[in-house]
Formats: structure tokens, sequence, C-alpha cells
């Protein structure tokens, strides 16, 4: 019995190169914890231009810095570098991703996509790309998975996507007072003060806190502001503020949490948080927390901040709190409120997490010797793959052997640098069986079910290794958005496209494929017809290929044979009503499937040799005019 494979992570540590925010501080506070664990023995983390902390016990590899002007070779890079480590499953602290390394995505918020900014910015771009590539989530908030939930299912097409929650954690304490005394004097901080946390960017929403302030005018004079974070102070907010003392500066953690602990309170207005790391960072470290009760902050905060709702008299609520936290009493109550919440989060529980769910990943990819006996290892053109074991290509070659034999036909007859997009590509058997034949192709699949996405994951991984000395490429997708998937497509002008858009799955929905079909202009369409009731969205799609400019079709029985070829799509549809007369208990003919290849004019000399390559001496050639009654005498002879 063959021993069962170990977990290999690697992580790109790429955000420690770009940012220094709260996700770096989650990212070293789970390093940190792993190797307190003896995980890190488990985890290669990527060091991009030497802007890794140093962390003794942590694995790294040097890998150069990250350029969003060049993020294809960046993905062979990664992949270098995932092969070099031997990597299972890969991360990344900020959205890179390799070329077919399974990835596990830790999503920390939704900010573009829920405030609509512009996603064609590179950043956004490649975010959009890392969720399509993912086989696996994680989100740092339960608001954060329901968004990306939303995001998956109505951006990306993705349908039940594995999310799981691993929430950020907190080591901030109270300050001893000798800390917040000499914190203060240093940043000249001689009054009580209010603090704000983080960059003053649109969303945080900055305005509203010196608008409300604004509103207690002569009190102003006795009190301060200090904002923590980068970037400059606006003068009109300073305007705003009157006779208080604005200060702006960036602390190490050490001061943050004495400038927490002497504040009157952390005031967060902020309009979206993937998380919101410092109300638990204050409430931590004793400090009363005023914030709005948007995104996930209410999950974070529990019951202690005092709360405003953006949608009804927000600056005067603001200036309200504002009042009410100077009071010794409503103070005492929300700090020890949120002591008590902010115990609830650790670092320790959230690199558990992580840890679990990458295992778990790994697992379901890399199959031990008791799991694999869910699945068998066959023969696909010269690929070894892993297949269901109720998989029945190996009954359907031994009883049929022209089950797949078309499709390699297809393949051999391709002008050179042909595209393939295959949107339900089961586990990979079709692709296998292209490049069994071509090392030209670019293929690519899309694959909505999970349990078949696993497969597909092994396969493609295994037949990537065999395929590295040729120049096919092979890809694979969750979604089936066109308008992402085909954003960076490199033109092939020597070559044809042919679009499979039904696997064994079943259908997809016909809006979909009508999307795919105009957005990609195929040469060469191949669907298929099952019959009944749950087929109409397959005759709903091959009733309009003349609209998308289908000319020519041929079609085949579910043992390869070749029955039809026309270029009336109505002779087509006549064969479509005879297997729903079938399925309906009207006919005893056992053909339960029929495939369907049609074509543009310039594509017919293809596809016709690949047909009478494929014709067998038993095939039924049925003619363009048969009526239901002949289509019935004919196949029941």
């Amino acid at each position: 019995m063959s021993q069962k494979q170990a977990l290999r992570l690697v992580i790109d540590g790429v955000f420690f190169q770009i940012g220094r925010s709260g996700i770096a501080r989650v990212w070293q506070k789970i390093f940190e914890h792993w190797i307190r664990t003896g995980f890190s023995e488990h985890v290669v983390v990527l060091d991009r231009a030497g802007t890794l902390p140093r962390m003794p016990g942590l694995i790294t590899m040097s890998l150069p810095g990250f350029d969003y002007a060049h993020q294809a070779r960046d993905r062979l890079l990664l992949q270098q570098a995932c092969d070099a480590a031997g990597a299972t499953v890969f991360m990344s602290t900020y959205y890179t991703m390799p070329v077919y390394t399974p990835s596990l995505m830790m999503v920390h918020d939704m900010i573009p996509e829920v405030l609509q900014w512009n996603l064609d910015e590179p950043m956004w771009r490649q975010k959009q790309e890392a969720l399509q590539y993912a086989s696996g989530y994680l989100a740092v908030s339960h608001n954060t998975a329901s968004d990306l939930q939303s995001h998956l299912a109505g951006c990306l097409n993705r349908t039940n996507p594995d999310i799981q929650v691993a929430r950020a954690g907190c080591d901030f304490r109270p300050a001893p007072l000798e800390h917040v005394e000499e914190l203060r004097h240093r940043l000249g901080l001689e009054r009580p003060y209010f603090m704000l946390s983080g960059t003053r960017t649109d969303y945080k929403n900055a305005a509203l806190f010196f608008e409300a302030f604004a509103n207690l005018g002569d009190e102003r004079a006795k009190l301060s502001v200090l904002c923590t974070g980068g970037g400059d102070i606006d003068p009109a907010f300073i305007q705003l503020a009157g006779p208080a003392e604005v200060r702006g500066t960036i602390l190490n953690d050490y001061d943050m949490m004495a400038a927490y602990s002497g504040a009157l309170a952390l005031v967060y207005p902020s309009r979206y948080e993937g998380f919101g790391l410092p109300v638990l960072e204050a409430m931590a470290c004793g400090a009363p927390v005023i914030c709005s009760n948007a995104a996930s902050l209410p999950e974070v905060g529990g019951p202690a901040p005092l709360y405003i709702d953006l949608e009804d008299q927000a600056i005067e609520q603001l200036t309200e709190q504002l009042r009410a936290v100077q009071h010794a009493q409503v103070r005492e109550e929300r700090i020890a409120l949120g002591l008590i919440q902010a115990a609830s989060f650790s670092w320790a529980s959230m690199a558990e997490h992580v840890m679990r769910r990458a295992q778990h990943l790994h697992d379901e990819l890399h199959p031990d010797a008791a799991t694999q006996q869910r699945g068998h290892l066959t023969r696909v053109g010269r690929f070894a793959q892993w297949l269901p074991r109720t998989h029945d290509i190996e009954s359907a070659r031994r009883e049929h052997p022209l089950f797949t034999g078309m499709w390699r036909h297809l393949a051999r007859s391709l002008p050179a640098h042909s595209e393939v997009w295959d949107l339900e590509a089961g586990h990979g058997e079709l692709l296998a069986l292209i490049s069994s034949e071509r090392s030209d192709i670019h293929l690519t699949c899309h694959e909505l079910d999970a349990r078949a996405m696993s497969f597909l994951d092994i396969n493609l991984h295994r037949m990537a290794h065999e395929l590295q000395q040729a120049p096919v490429v092979l890809s694979r997708h969750q979604v089936l958005d066109p308008a992402l998937t085909l954003r960076d497509r490199s033109p092939t002008p020597a070559g044809c496209t042919w679009l499979r858009v039904c696997g064994e799955s079943g259908a997809l929905e016909f809006e979909l494929t009508a999307a795919w079909l105009q957005a990609l202009q195929p040469d060469i369409v191949q669907t298929a017809y099952r019959g009944g009731a749950a087929s109409a969205p397959q005759r709903a799609v091959i009733s309009q290929l003349p609209e998308w400019h289908m000319a020519q079709h041929w079609v085949f029985d579910n043992y390869g044979n070749l029955m039809l070829q026309t270029a009336s799509i109505e002779a087509v549809l006549a064969l479509c009503d005879y297997l729903d007369r079938q399925a309906n208990g009207h006919a005893s003919r056992s053909i339960y499937q029929l495939d369907i290849l049609s074509c543009r004019d310039a594509a017919c000399a293809v596809c016709h040799q690949a047909a009478t390559q494929h014709l067998s001496r038993e095939h039924v050639l049925v003619p363009e005019s048969s009526s239901h009654v002949d289509l019935t005498e004919r196949l029941a002879a």
C-alpha cells in the first residue's frame, strides 16, 4: 500500500514587499504560531526581494520582487518555486498564483467588489483571477465569507464554494501608564485625545469624524485628535478640528498599544471592513470604541462599541457618541465589555484553522491509498489519469471502441496552434485525448462540480509534468464568466477555436452558453443531447446554433457512429425529438446521447476529415428529410 504524500505548503510572502498594513501582521502572527508548534516544518515561505521579516525556524526561499507589469512571468516563477519545494498546496499573502499547483486563497476583504471600484486596475484584476484560480477559500470574517459567496455566485458563476472562516486574532494588551505618558509627551499630546486608525481614504470615512467633531464647538479647545497610519492629513480636516490639536504619525505595535490605551476612544466610522483589526486591538488595550455598524464591525465588536448607523443622520449620531464616551460611567462600561469581547479572538486559533484547511485541501487533492479506493487509475490516451470508480470510460471503451475515438481524430485534424475550450471538463478526459495527439494546442478547461474538480486538479498536475517539454498550455478555471476568462486571451490567427459546451454533467444554462459563443466566436462547437425534460437547455443551444454562424452539423450516437451530416438544424432537431420519445418510453433503440459537432464554413474541412476518419462500418446515416415516422422505423431496425 502506498504511503500518503505529506503536505507541503508554499506561501508567497509578496505582501511584505508591497505593504505593511494589518495583512502583514496577520501573516507574521500565523508564521510565529506555526514555528512554536512545529508546523513550520511543512511550510516554505517565498521571500520577495529580501522583504520578509527574519523569523528563526521558518523555511524560506528567495525570489525576485513582484511586478504587476509582468504577472504572467511571475506565475511561471512561482510554479518553478512550487516544483522545487515539492508544493502540494499554494497560498499567497496577496493574490499571486502559480500555473497549476492547487491554491488555497485567504480573502481579507471584498472592498473593491462591494464598493464597486474599478476592477480593471492591475491589482484587482489579479485578485479576480486568483479568486477564479483557487481550489479553496478562507475568509477572515463571516461577513467577508458572505460577500465572497455572493461575488463568486453572482460574478464568477461559482456554485456552492467551500468557504471557511478563520477570524483574525489579537495579542495587544493595556499598556503601562508610564508608557502611555511617554508616548503622549513624545507626540505632543497634552490634551485628552480621540484616535483615528488607518489611512484616511474615502471608505474609511474620516470626513464623518471631523464633521461630527466640528459640532463639538468650543469643546474642541480641550481635545486632541491622533491620526495613525500613512498619508497627510487633509487641510479641510484640520480646519474642521478648529482649536483642537491634530497629530499624524505612524507607530509600531508597542507604541500602538500605548496610543490605544491612552485614548478617549478609537473612532472608526468605516463604510466597509473585511474584519476591522483596529477595533479588536483598541478593545484589547482597554479603549472604548465608536464605530459604524457596517459590514464585519458588529461581528468583531460584539456588544462593546458605541455604534453609529451610517444611513441615519450619521453626523448627529457621532457627535452624540463623542460626547457620551467622555463620561466616566460610559467609558468604564465599554472598556469592560471590550476586554471580554477581545479575549474571544486569538492568533493561535486562526493559525490552527489555516493549518487544518490547508491539510484538508491537500487530502482532497492528494488522496492516500485508502482514499484512492474511491477512484482508479486508468489510461486516457497516453496519460495515466485518476477517475472516479463510477466512471464509465472503461466499460464504454470495452463495449464501444469508438466511444472516444472521434475526439482524437478531430484533434489530429485541427490546424496548428488552435484553441480548445472545454466548459464542462469533468475529470480531464477530453484534454488528455487531445494532448495525446497534439503538443501545439492551447487547452483551457472549466469545471463547476467540486468532486470533478478535485480529480481534474490531480490529472492536470500529472499531465503538466509529462508535457513540460512541449509547448502545450494547460489551464483550469472553476468559473464560467467569459469576460474574465477571455480578458487575457492571446490571438491564434494560424489555428481555429473549438468550444465544447456540454460534458458528462449535463447542459449549461442557455444564457451562459450564449455569452460564451458570443464572446469566443468559435469555429467549431461540440454539444450533446440526452433527451427528456432535463435537456431543455441543451435543445435551446442546439436550435440557436445557426444564429451563431454554425453552418454544418455532424451528429453521432453514443457508440460513436455517425448518424447525420447536414446543413439543416431542423434535421438535427428531428433526431433530438427521437431521443425525447425514447426518454418517454415510446422507442426501443438504446441510443441515450447524441454528440453534435457544428462548424462554420471555414472549418468544414477539419470536421469532415475528422468525421470521415471516424466512420464505422455499422454507422446509420439518416437522410436530412426523414420524418419522425421515418426516424422511428430506421432507428428501431
